[in-house]
C-alpha cells in the first residue's frame, strides 16, 4: 500500500477509533461480554462514502437541507421546502466553469475560465457568512473537476493555461494545513501530497466519490473544440490502493455542466453539454436527446442506463441532490437564460412540480454551481 493510501486509511480509521472510545466511555458498564461478531463489527473501518457523511453531520450548518447556488459573483442559499433564496454575500472572483465543493462549513469555489485567474480557490464560510483566499492550485488551471474526500479536497485534470492542454494531475488541498490563512491574514491551507495522475487527460469533466472511489465521468480528452473530442469514458480510483482503473462508460459523452450526484447511494449523471447540439426544446435529433438526460449506474450489469429526459433543454445549468431528489437550476433553454428551476423524484422517477408555488430564481445561474449543505 502506497504512503498516500495509509495516510488516506489513517484518517478514516484513526476517527473511527476516536468515536468508539467516546462511545464506551459515555455508555454505562456493559452487563455482558461482547460477543466475537459485535467487537468485529465496532472495530471495521468507515468507508470514505461513510466518512464523509459523519463529515458532514458533525458541522452544525451542514445539516440544514439548504442548496447553495453560485453564479459569478454572487451567492444564494435556496431553501427547497419553503422557496425562499436568501443573497449570501459576494465572492472576490467572478467565476465560470468553476467548481464548489462543500466540506465541513465550507463551500469552496475552486477555478475559473478567467486565465488570469485560473487556479484561484476562495471559500465561503456557513457560520459567518464570509468568503476567504485558499491558496491557488499548484498549476495554472481552469475546467477542473473536484470532490471531497475525507477532510480532504482531490481536484483533477482541467486545461493547462500554460500550455493549452488538457492535464491528468491529481491535486489534493488540506485546509487544516496552516499556511497564515484566516487569523493569520494568509492563504487559507494548501496543497498536499497528492495520489498518481488519471489515465486519460481530461477537462470540462466532473467527479464524485462512489462506492468508495473517485469517479472522474465524461470531459473532452483533446484540445479541440471539435464533437468527437468529447468523451463518455470514465475512470475510477481506488481510494484504498491508490490505483486509477478504467470505469463503465456514460450512454452519452458529456461535457461542461455533466453533474454526477450520489442520491441513496445509486450515482446518477445529470446532463451535460455536447459540442454541436441545437440546444432548444423542440431539438428531435439523437445527440440532442442524449444531452438533456439523467442516467443511472446500475450496479447488477455495471452499465449506466438512461432514466429519463430533462423536462426542458437545460445547458449551463447547476444541480445539486437533496433527499430523494435532484434539483436543476437555471440553464439556458436555445437563446433563453433560464430562472426557473425542476425538480426530479428518484424514488417515483418522475419529475414533478417544484416543491413550492412561483419557483423562480433571482438570477439566471448560467455556469453557475450547486452544492447541497
Amino acid at each position: 500500500m502506497s504512503s498516500f493510501a495509509q495516510e488516506l486509511n489513517k484518517i478514516v480509521s484513526n476517527d473511527t477509533a476516536s468515536s468508539a472510545a467516546a462511545a464506551a466511555a459515555a455508555a454505562p458498564a456493559a452487563k455482558r461480554p461482547r460477543s466475537s461478531s459485535e467487537k468485529d463489527g465496532m472495530a471495521r473501518a468507515m468507508s470514505i462514502d461513510e466518512y464523509n457523511a459523519k463529515l458532514q453531520r458533525d458541522s452544525q450548518l451542514v445539516g440544514s437541507k439548504k442548496i447553495v447556488v453560485i453564479r459569478g459573483f454572487v451567492a444564494y442559499s435556496f431553501d427547497p421546502m419553503s422557496g425562499d433564496w436568501v443573497r449570501l454575500s459576494d465572492s472576490r472572483r467572478d467565476r465560470s466553469y468553476f467548481e464548489a465543493v462543500l466540506l465541513r462549513d465550507h463551500v469552496y469555489a475552486i477555478g475559473t475560465y478567467n486565465m488570469t485567474a485560473a487556479g484561484t480557490v476562495e471559500r465561503l464560510s456557513l457560520s459567518d457568512n464570509r468568503w476567504e483566499t485558499c491558496a491557488p492550485l499548484p498549476a495554472k488551471l481552469r475546467s477542473v473537476a473536484a470532490s471531497a474526500v475525507g477532510d480532504k479536497i482531490f481536484v483533477t485534470g482541467g486545461m493547462d493555461v500554460t500550455t493549452m492542454t488538457p492535464s491528468a494531475a491529481v491535486h489534493v488541498f488540506d485546509p487544516t494545513v496552516s499556511t497564515g490563512g484566516a487569523d493569520g491574514g494568509g492563504d487559507v491551507g494548501a496543497w498536499v501530497a497528492a495520489p498518481q495522475s488519471m489515465i486519460i487527460p481530461r477537462y470540462r469533466h466532473a467527479s464524485v466519490v462512489f462506492q468508495n472511489k473517485l469517479w472522474a465521468v465524461g470531459g473532452i480528452i483533446k484540445n479541440s473544440y471539435a464533437m468527437e473530442e468529447y468523451t463518455s469514458t470514465s475512470e475510477c480510483l481506488d481510494l484504498a490502493k491508490n490505483e486509477w482503473a478504467p470505469g463503465p462508460s456514460l450512454v452519452a459523452r458529456r461535457a461542461i455542466d455533466v453533474s454526477p450526484l450520489v442520491v441513496n447511494n445509486t450515482l446518477y449523471i445529470v446532463g451535460g453539454d455536447m459540442k454541436g447540439v441545437v440546444h432548444h426544446s423542440n431539438a428531435c435529433d439523437k445527440q440532442s436527446a442524449d444531452w438533456g438526460t439523467i442516467e443511472r449506474f446500475d450496479p447488477e450489469v455495471q452499465q449506466f442506463v438512461t432514466v429519463t429526459r430533462f423536462r426542458v433543454q437545460r445547458r449551463g445549468f447547476s444541480a445539486a441532490a437533496q433527499g430523494d431528489k435532484i434539483y436543476i437550476f437555471g440553464g439556458r433553454d436555445g437563446d433563453v437564460d433560464l430562472t426557473s428551476w425542476d425538480v426530479f423524484d428518484v424514488v417515483v422517477g418522475k419529475w414533478r412540480a417544484t416543491d413550492v408555488q412561483g419557483g423562480t430564481m433571482p438570477m439566471d445561474s448560467l455556469w453557475g454551481r450547486a452544492v447541497a449543505l
